[in-house]
């Protein structure tokens, strides 16, 4: 079962393709005030995105509003795109970033 998401929490948002290799991170601001195409969804501030495992700041600052973690899709699967960054992955992927630059 996913961790609870809770206002204020870094959380890892993924979804972009089927590896784990691209993500986005950030910090949540607001938990179901947002619907967008029939689901509620989480508003993450970013501060982290990762194609392909190559980090880039190209939406650093912007939003994303991944679906809120235990939503149904009309097909039966559960949604649960959003993880709850640990201490050890923010300073892994700090140190990534850092590599990176």
């Amino acid at each position: 079962m996913p961790d609870t998401i809770q206002i204020g929490d870094r959380v890892r948002v993924y979804g972009f393709d089927d590896t784990r290799d691209s993500y986005s991170e950030g910090v949540v601001e607001s938990i179901g005030t947002e619907l967008v195409l029939g689901f509620c969804r989480y508003r993450i501030r970013l501060s982290t995105h990762v194609i392909g495992g190559n980090v880039t700041a190209a939406i650093v600052g912007a939003y994303r509003y991944p679906a809120i973690n235990g939503s149904l899709r009309g097909d039966g699967n559960i949604l649960n795109f959003v993880e709850l960054i640990r201490e050890s992955q923010a300073v892994e992927t700090a140190e990534t970033a850092e590599t990176s630059a």
